[in-house]
Formats: structure tokens, C-alpha cells, sequence
């Protein structure tokens, strides 16, 4: 009967542990690659041809 409890209990201990320990510095990691990327992209969009590349993506298709 006791393991019926120990089952019963886990769920709420995982819960507790989650909100206690878990995600803490996602928020800040997620931004930061975010701005990293951004600044890849900024630079990527500058390179020599890429204008023209950029326009085409941009063009519908038909």
C-alpha cells in the first residue's frame, strides 16, 4: 500500500523540483544567442553579392 503513495508523490515532487530549479537563466540564454545571431546575420548581410540575394528571396513567385 506505501507504494501506492511513493507513486501518488512523485508527480508533486517533480512539479516542486521544476518550479524550484528549473528554467532559471533560459529567458537570458535565449536572448543573448538571439542578439549573437542578429549581429551573424547583420554582418552576413553585408558581404559582397548579397543584396542581389536578398532581393531575389524577396521577389513572389509565379
Amino acid at each position: 500500500m506505501a507504494w501506492v503513495l511513493v507513486i501518488a508523490a512523485l508527480p508533486l515532487l517533480g512539479l516542486l523540483a521544476y518550479l524550484l530549479f528549473g528554467e532559471v537563466n533560459l529567458g537570458r540564454r535565449r536572448i543573448a544567442r538571439m542578439q549573437a545571431t542578429l549581429v551573424r546575420l547583420l554582418v552576413l548581410a553585408d558581404a559582397p553579392g548579397m543584396a542581389a540575394a536578398i532581393s531575389a528571396a524577396r521577389r513572389p513567385l509565379r
